[in-house]
């Protein structure tokens, strides 16, 4: 892997606030379904995601990416 194939801090702040854009419109859905462990399970979804975000920082460097093999 070379640091071409690294994302940049943008990328991954881009990244973030996409994934959080979606967690925050399932966990609508899910909450108007009245689907209440559902909803619950994307509401802890999202809080992660904004603490991991938060600890990231602005110029912290995003962890490398690990590839999974499933046997």
């Amino acid at each position: 892997m070379t640091d071409e194939d690294e994302p940049s801090a943008t990328d991954c702040h881009e990244t973030a606030i996409g994934i959080l854009q979606g967690l925050h419109m399932l966990a609508e859905e899910a909450d108007h379904l009245r689907l209440s462990r559902t909803y619950a399970a994307l509401c802890k979804a999202i809080r992660a995601c904004q603490a991991e975000h938060a600890r990231m920082g602005s110029d912290a460097r995003p962890r490398p990416r690990r590839y999974v093999t499933l046997h």
